[in-house]
């Protein structure tokens, strides 16, 4: 069952998708207004099973099952977590 995110989670989530850069290509204001304005409606779906990292799977109402693919990777610089959304 989907948790709420925590505050942290929240805060973090918002900074990358502000500041952070895109993987495989570059970020536009347009792309990160749409996934900001998401930011309400995530739930934490799953955790990472390696049992030593903090990696979260994201989900909303509509898509309530985490994706077994990733859909966007933000990387902040220096990396020190991930996102997916």
């Amino acid at each position: 069952m989907a948790r709420e995110l925590t505050a942290r989670e929240r805060e973090l989530i918002v900074f990358l998708l502000e500041n952070a850069e895109g993987i495989d290509e570059p970020i536009s204001p347009e792309q990160r207004a749409t996934w900001l304005a998401r930011v309400p409606q995530l739930r934490v779906g799953g955790v990472c099973g390696c049992g030593t990292c903090p990696s979260i799977d994201l989900v909303t109402a509509e898509r309530p099952k985490a994706a077994q693919t990733r859909d966007e990777v933000f990387s902040g610089f220096p990396a020190v977590a991930d996102v997916r959304i």
